[in-house]
């Protein structure tokens, strides 16, 4: 039981100590990840046959969605048997197939709680018959993986084993490393959604579908209220203008236009579903060479500010670079803008909000 407490303590630290971390990565459905952990393996405090074993563990996982995993482990456990006037060795080899749900998979750090079921087999010479058997095994634990990219984590893990054969009671502590395999900037784009009115909200949480073209919109696909809002009404095919008496006309405005699209997190990559977007304002520079089109580049607070601002800075020449190799409009028709963090969009307190921070914004401008 005493074991059982040791484990506890040094988890419920190390989760304590990891909340105020920044993150790098998160947990994405479809990955599988390879773990390589070592550590301490005890025994029942009856068992006075085996001392504290030496523990080497190579696991294989594989994430059904950003909470919930399964992972298969292979252990080799090291021990010293007391018999008669000398210890001697006793290896040990166990494989276990776990299920585990990941707490705040979005972020670098991430708890988890563990359980499954497999077994422990003995081998050594030395023992004799019937003072250990091999026996089926249930397990439970929690531990914490922190990222420290996108593809490597720092990992621990605490286990309780409970063998059937005998009632044994056993416990791990294991500390290791993780690589996920497979993270790549085109895995990890959002899959396509339909967005009928173009304005980068998919059509499942679109609030407002009709949106005008070229409008601002919130995280709720609805025209920003602090700008003048376009009010129009579908009239089969098209939609048309319509007067409303208590919507102030929109005043003078040069020509102009704007478009904001999101990027994933710690990524640079134009995704396809912000591609009409950028085509219309490529159409639109085309029309009206007079203008030109500045492109900020923000991001959500995550992360040191310094890194942040050179991401920032990546995106808008992500940005830029895609409308001149994919449209053919001169580079020196752009300026690139790096914000940062400075002008979150929304709070960054929420996954959603710092969603919606990680964009970046081109504005056309008369010259």
């Amino acid at each position: 039981m005493k074991k059982v407490c040791v484990v506890i303590s040094i988890l419920a630290v190390m989760l304590v100590s990891g909340l105020s971390g920044s993150a790098w990565a998160e947990i994405l459905p479809g990955e599988m990840g390879i773990s390589v952990m070592g550590g301490g393996y005890g025994f029942d405090d009856e068992n006075d046959l085996l001392d504290l074993g030496k523990t080497f563990t190579l696991g294989l996982g594989y994430n059904f969605t950003r909470n919930i995993g399964t992972e298969l482990l292979f252990s080799y456990v090291h021990s010293d048997a007391d018999v008669c006037c000398s210890d001697d060795d006793v290896y040990m080899y166990q494989g276990q197939l776990d299920l585990l749900y990941h707490f705040m998979p979005e972020g670098s750090f991430v708890p988890y709680l563990v359980a499954g079921v497999g077994g422990m087999m003995y081998d050594d010479d030395n023992i004799e018959p019937n003072e250990i058997d091999d026996t089926f095994q249930v397990n439970g634990g929690l531990g914490v993986k922190y990222f420290i990219t996108p593809n490597f984590a720092l990992r621990f893990d605490g286990r309780y084993y409970h063998g059937f054969e005998d009632s044994s009671n056993e416990y791990a502590l294991r500390a290791g490393l993780e690589f996920q395999l497979g993270s790549t900037p085109e895995k990890r784009e959002a899959e396509p959604c339909t967005d009928a009115d173009n304005d980068g909200v998919c059509d499942d949480v679109d609030k407002c579908p009709d949106t005008v073209a070229n409008v601002r919109v919130d995280s709720e696909g609805c025209q920003i209220k602090s700008e003048p809002y376009a009010v129009m009404e579908k009239s089969g095919e098209t939609a048309q203008p319509v007067a409303v008496s208590d919507v102030p006309p929109p005043p003078p405005a040069p020509e102009m236009m704007e478009v904001v699209i999101y990027f994933d997190f710690d990524h640079t990559q134009v995704k396809s579903l912000f591609h009409k977007q950028l085509e219309k304002l490529a159409d639109h520079m085309k029309a009206h060479p007079e203008l030109n089109a500045a492109i900020e580049g923000h991001t959500d607070s995550l992360g040191a500010a310094d890194y942040n601002m050179e991401l920032s800075r990546k995106r808008a020449e992500s940005v830029k670079q895609f409308m001149v190799e994919n449209y053919g409009i001169e580079a020196s028709r752009f300026e690139a803008r790096p914000m940062g963090e400075t002008q979150p969009a929304e709070p960054n307190n929420t996954a959603e909000g710092r969603r919606l921070n990680r964009r970046a914004i081109t504005i056309t401008i008369m010259e």
